[in-house]
């Protein structure tokens, strides 16, 4: 039956995502301690495939083991052959990694040593269908044994290496023992697999940001923003002054204030060479509004009563392109214009944006509350709140 040690490390494996290098050691330790103490083995050996924890085997052609845990100390870190020079297995642990499947070893002379069995017919060997395994290799340090258990670690779909328990006693091959054993290289399986995946998931995170820091320096335009976002607000001179009225009140407005400041170009345009002034401006800005519409003098264009002005069209190109050329969301600017009846169709440079049409009655009065209504819709999104 498993021990209540071997049932608990199984449930802390398995329940555990990430196993760093001190919980591996804490591990070790109380393997260590369960192996000596508890089950009175004569040797153990945890052998790990590449990658090893420390310097890599010198063969490619033959990719030792590595020895992960042992209980002689000084054999830590050395390498196990898997194949001899006429390519058969050198030994027990290297037959279990390469075929994924358990030995159970004992001599079948109750009264000898499994470093006794210089033949294969000196030995009984259990749990495999295999009808050649190798000959038991022992070491000098090994003790006396006469039982080897040796299985591979198996996780997830893979097998990471092999553990050799060995015991000074003979240890049936019951269902109970089986058992034992399985589960418990089952937990220590998962124990190094998670590990592994671990240091692999923090080399990556390593990785990630020594690119993040490649190549980087930090000049004054890093950081967040001490100033509040500015937006670009662009109507012709002539625009309904009551469209004006209520959005700047909304721009002004409690809500807005704290969050975005106004650059009126109306306001604000000075003499010179206003092209780059608009540009400065446009590149300094957050956010843009532009109104493209006013009044026809006596009905011009085709009879209808408003019409986009030249210039804010224009102010409006620059916005939209500049926002374009660096990269930035379209989103971030908010045109707005007559309706199509009264004002005739869209410049076809805006027609896939997102216009917000003033609402006006029958008698062409701006609709207040249906336009200030669209705008903080408008607005909401444009900045996101």
């Amino acid at each position: 039956m498993t021990d209540r040690f071997v049932r608990r490390l199984y449930q802390f494996a398995r329940a555990v995502d990430n196993i760093d290098d001190g919980t591996l050691e804490r591990v070790e330790r109380t393997l260590n301690e369960y192996f000596t103490v508890a089950l009175h083995t004569s040797y153990y050996e945890v052998c790990c495939k590449a990658p090893p924890y420390e310097e890599r085997s010198g063969s490619e052609a033959d990719p030792n083991l590595q020895i992960l845990w042992c209980m002689i100390a000084d054999r830590r870190k050395h390498f196990v052959r898997l194949t001899n020079d006429d390519g058969s297995f050198y030994s027990q642990k290297a037959f279990v990694f390469c075929r994924r499947t358990p030995i159970w070893i004992t001599p079948r002379d109750e009264g000898s040593y499994l470093r006794d069995c210089k033949d294969k017919a000196d030995m009984m060997v259990q749990c495999t269908n295999e009808v050649d395994p190798p000959p038991y290799r022992d070491y000098e340090d090994n003790g006396d044994s006469k039982t080897a258990v040796v299985f591979p670690l198996n996780y997830e779909k893979q097998t990471l290496g092999v553990i050799d328990v060995e015991f000074p006693r003979l240890v049936s091959y019951g269902r109970e023992a089986r058992e034992h054993m399985r589960t418990l290289c089952d937990a220590i399986a998962i124990v190094i697999g998670r590990h592994r995946a671990t240091r692999q998931s923090t080399e990556h995170t390593r990785e990630a940001f020594s690119d993040l820091r490649q190549d980087l320096s930090f000049d004054d335009e890093c950081g967040l923003p001490t100033e509040k976002e500015q937006v670009f607000l662009s109507y012709s001179s002539r625009a309904d002054p009551a469209v004006i009225g209520e959005l700047k009140r909304v721009l002004r407005s409690e809500k807005y204030q704290s969050m975005v400041s106004i650059e009126d170009w109306e306001l604000d345009a000075q003499p010179g060479l206003i092209t780059a002034q608009i540009v400065n401006h446009i590149r300094s800005s957050r956010f843009g509004i532009c109104y493209l519409s006013e009044p026809n003098p006596n009905g011009a264009d085709g009879g209808k009563r408003y019409g986009d002005n030249p210039n804010v069209l224009f102010e409006a190109g620059m916005l939209h392109v500049l926002r374009h050329n660096r990269g930035e969301s379209l989103e971030g600017w908010l045109p707005i214009r007559e309706s199509a009846d009264w004002s005739g169709t869209v410049p076809f440079n805006f027609a896939g944006d997102r216009i917000l049409i003033v609402p006006r009655d029958d008698r062409g009065e701006l609709i207040r509350e249906l336009f200030v209504d669209r705008l903080e819709r408008h607005l909401a999104r444009l900045f996101g709140s």
